[in-house]
């Protein structure tokens, strides 16, 4: 299978809003590995509706190589810590929720990671499973 059908295949799923906004993507049109870089095939996905984002420079293409070059690679992750406070004191619940905010680099993707319980219920698993790949809707 060539390099560009096996990139295919690994974003059939993906979607923009899968993009953490912590994320720097690339348009640099002219680097020889943008048919194989994630940052790349994330600027593409863009809506019109996003007017700004991370972006890497143009400096950090050099000789033909990126610093920042993303392999297209699906990641497996496990979600889910919705009753992580139970047993926690109320005073102290603000303070760790903020530090695992900044962990997450934001709200969206701290929610993210933390509502799959909510998710887990769903017959269609919608991608929400643990261990689930990102964007995997099947």
């Amino acid at each position: 299978m060539s390099s560009d059908m096996e990139n295919k295949v690994k974003l059939e799923h993906f979607e923009f809003k899968d993009v953490p906004e912590w994320y720097p993507v690339c348009y640099q049109q002219e680097c020889t590995l943008k048919d194989e870089c994630m940052r790349y095939q994330a600027a593409l996905q863009a809506p019109k509706m996003v007017a700004e984002w991370r972006c890497v420079l143009p400096s950090q293409l050099e000789k033909g190589r990126c610093s920042h070059f993303a392999e297209i690679q699906p990641i497996k992750v496990a979600r889910g810590f919705k009753n992580l406070f139970d047993n926690i004191k109320a005073a102290d619940q603000t303070p760790m929720r903020k530090e695992l905010v900044e962990h997450f680099h934001g709200k969206r993707q701290y929610y993210w990671y933390l509502k799959v319980s909510d998710c887990s219920r769903q017959n269609n698993n919608n991608g929400c499973e643990p261990g689930s790949e990102i964007g995997d809707t099947t």
